[in-house]
Formats: structure tokens, sequence, C-alpha cells
């Protein structure tokens, strides 16, 4: 993994942290995201047309994106009800870890890809830091409290989210060879809010609700989320998925900060060992 990757991705992964934790302090989480994506469509609407008309892209590129759209539009809705159930500390590491588990499998079964020695350890020790963070405690404590939390509503949509990512992360590696990555990441959003606002338009008074109770959270949320997915979108054209989605996880210490920081959660030695593992694991994958 290349320097000028890493930096894309660690970028990416702070702006993700960040967005993720004003859609955590918004009250109704799925009317906020709704705002965030009009906003985002409706912002970046010029430099959508012009790339449209510039940048011509073959069937399967339209095919992929419109399929990769409509996992992105159930990302957000997964990602809401996540985040009405459960916390930020308990949410945004279960959806972030998963796509490191299935991610390098679907990137070699599907995409050809192949992962040296070093960066399968160092997606290993990504995923054992995930789990390290999410520990309460540690011992057999934390991790009999660990396996509780599978069954809570927040836990499972987190879940979810985090299958959704890999599957939408995997196609996306196609994708992006096929269409300019900036053209794809707004038809990505713009799809997702035409389908979100077909589920949401019944709930509209909620939505210009949690617009007027905070307009500047939700225009920042509908800025940062093309950038973010453009960021790692452009990794992704010539850097392996199997490497890429792994080392976003890094948002998890980014995201464990925050919430220490900003949310008073606590930050105790469980995410200082958790994100250590993280960082080592990431030190690997750009070594591999």
């Amino acid at each position: 993994m290349t320097a000028l990757a890493l930096g894309l991705v660690l970028l990416a992964a702070l702006a993700h942290a960040t967005w993720n934790l004003l859609a955590k302090q918004a009250s109704d989480k799925l009317a906020f995201l709704w705002g965030a994506t009009l906003v985002a469509a409706a912002l970046y609407l010029p430099i959508g047309l012009w790339l449209l008309l510039t940048h011509p892209s073959p069937t399967l590129g339209w095919a992929i994106v419109s399929a990769s759209t409509l996992l992105e539009a159930f990302y957000f809705w997964s990602l809401a009800q996540a985040y009405r159930y459960g916390d930020l500390s308990l949410v945004y590491p279960v959806a972030r870890g998963i796509g490191p588990l299935v991610v390098p499998v679907l990137g070699v079964a599907l995409l050809g890809e192949r992962l040296s020695a070093l960066a399968a350890l160092g997606i290993l020790l990504i995923v054992v830091g995930v789990l390290v963070v999410h520990l309460p405690t540690f011992g057999w404590s934390g991790a009999r409290a660990l396996l509780r939390a599978t069954r809570h509503p927040g836990t499972r949509y987190a879940a979810l989210t985090g299958l959704l990512v890999a599957s939408y992360s995997t196609l996306d590696k196609r994708g992006v060879a096929l269409m300019s990555p900036l053209l794809y990441v707004y038809v990505l959003h713009l799809g997702s809010a035409l389908a979100l606002s077909a589920l949401l338009l019944p709930r509209r008074t909620a939505a210009a609700k949690e617009w007027r109770r905070q307009p500047w959270r939700v225009a920042a949320v509908g800025l940062m989320t093309p950038l973010t997915y453009g960021l790692v979108l452009a990794a992704l054209t010539f850097t392996p998925v199997s490497y890429v989605v792994p080392a976003r996880e890094v948002s998890i210490v980014f995201a464990a900060l925050l919430g220490t920081l900003v949310l008073r959660e606590p930050f105790g030695p469980q995410r200082v060992a958790g994100s250590a593992l993280i960082a080592c694991g990431l030190f690997l994958l750009v070594a591999g």
C-alpha cells in the first residue's frame, strides 16, 4: 500500500468518524441522513452534470453504480437504525469492523486480488483490535459481555451495516475502473437521496424539523459524505480493495477519541490496546 493511498484513506477515516459523530447526535437519525444526502445531491450537482457530459461511461459501469446505490441507500437506513438503538462506541466498531473480515475474502474470490503475508497479518491485527476496542473489560467477563451484545438491536443493525459496507466496497472497486471516481461518487449520493426520498416523503415533516433544528450540521455532513467516499474511491483506483477497506478501520480509533472528547464516553485500557493493535495492523498493511 503506497503512502498516497494511506494518506487518502487516513483523511477519509477522520472525516467519516466526524460525520458519524454528527449523525449520532441528531434527534431523528434517518431524517438527518436523508437531509444530508439531499444537500450532497444539490451541492455537487454542477460537478456531476459536467462529469456526466465530459466522462462517458460504459453500460456495465452504470449497472454497477446502480446496484451499489441501492446498497448505499440501504446502508444509510441501517446505520440510522443502529444509532437509534446503540451508542457511537457500540455501533461504530461493529459497523466498521466487519469489512476487514469480509472484503479480503471477496477481493480474492471475486476480483482475483492477492494478499502478502504481512498484509494478511495486518488485517488480522486490525480485526483483533476492533474486538478489543469493543470489549467492556478484559478477561472472560468482558468476552461474555461482548457475546451478549450480539443480542442488542444496535449491534445487529451495526453488523448489517458492516455487511453492506463490505458488499458495496467490493462492487465499487470494479465500478471505478469503468467510471470516473468523482462521477461515481456523485451518482451514489444522488441515487441514495432519491431512494431515501421514496422512503421518507411520508415523514417529510420530521425531516424539515431536523433541518430547522441543526441546518449547519446537516449541511456539513452533506458536504463531507461525498468527499469522504471520494477519497476512498480514489485510493481504490490504484490499490486493492483488500487493503483499502481494512486500512479505513483506523476511523474506529478516531471515533473512539471523538466519543471521549465530545460525548464524554470513557476511553479505557481496552480502547488504548485495541487502538494500538489497529495501528500496528495498519503499519503492516503499508509494509505489505
